[in-house]
């Protein structure tokens, strides 16, 4: 397997990352596609080969995926103070991707997705993911699609309320999902990736622990040691907040949507939204270990 090589589209992004280590884990030779490598920090140290790609430009990635068996993309818009759209990195950079993977001969393609992706979900920035899914579906490329619920590292925000004193809710408290941490779903991307029968499928996936804001909350208050008071915004006033925001920054609404959309979700759903489970990680341990980390320094 040692000859193999894997190269992943946003290698510097917090899930790019943990496919790295897990490709390594598994034998792999990893190629890290990315825009500025002092990005990549100590995950730099486990790629064999870096190159550098302005994945919204197609003429920048030619060339960048010659010899390469397998791809993952782990690309998606984060940064919200750049003027770049979302849909031209979650929806643009991947048509741009899957094109020259074509060229290249790549032999087997992951896409990062999200849960409950779909071509009509009200979310724009699920929807947007969802386009991507038909893009690599409509290249002809083997593939794999997962669709994580979501990750323990975007959760560190509800840490960070709790050290304030309170932790605000989107809606009601206790509507909880089942969150996977990096390590799980990089482990679990690269395993689909090379296992033949997962060519072709989509795969949702999430953690061992179905968890409310509320529960989340208090695994921050027992790692704090301190009680956190959990606070909620009702529905109505987040959809107005978020509404508010749009005639000003596009990035900004959609993300302020998708969170407002997906608590919108789970609550349709009865207040309960389960991934089929993977990984042994809890977010308490999770939270503990972030913050020793954190609290010792550089």
């Amino acid at each position: 397997m040692n000859e193999r090589t894997l190269a992943v589209a946003g290698a510097t992004g917090n899930c790019g990352s943990a496919v790295v280590a897990a490709a390594k884990a598994h034998g792999l030779s990893v190629r890290a596609l990315v825009r500025d490598p002092s990005r990549l920090g100590h995950t730099g140290e486990l790629c064999d080969e870096v190159r550098i790609v302005h994945v919204t430009q197609p003429d920048s990635l030619r060339g960048a995926l010659s010899g390469v068996e397998l791809l993952v993309s782990a690309l998606g818009k984060t940064r919200q103070k750049d003027r770049i759209a979302r849909w031209a990195v979650d929806v643009g950079a991947n048509l741009n991707l899957f094109g020259e993977a074509q060229r290249a001969g790549v032999g087997r393609v992951a896409l990062v997705s999200v849960y409950g992706a779909r071509p009509d979900h009200p979310i724009s920035m699920v929807r947007m993911k969802s386009e991507a899914e038909q893009g690599l579906e409509r290249s002809g490329l083997p593939f794999v699609v997962v669709q994580p619920t979501g990750f323990f590292s975007d959760l560190w925000e509800v840490f960070l309320m709790a050290r304030r004193g309170a932790v605000w809710s989107v809606g009601s408290a206790d509507l909880a999902f089942n969150p996977i941490a990096l390590e799980d779903l990089g482990e679990f991307i690269v395993r689909a990736l090379i296992d033949d029968a997962s060519v072709g499928r989509r795969l949702p996936i999430g953690g061992p622990e179905v968890l409310s804001v509320r529960e989340m909350a208090g695994a921050a208050g027992r790692v704090l040691g301190c009680e956190v008071k959990v606070r909620e915004l009702p529905l109505w006033l987040a959809r107005g907040a978020v509404g508010a925001v749009r005639p000003f920054s596009r990035n900004l609404w959609e993300l302020g949507q998708f969170f407002v959309g997906y608590t919108t979700e789970i609550a349709r759903q009865g207040g309960r939204l389960e991934a089929p489970v993977f990984g042994a990680h809890r977010l308490e341990d999770y939270f503990r270990s972030r913050w020793e980390r954190e609290a010792r320094g550089p």
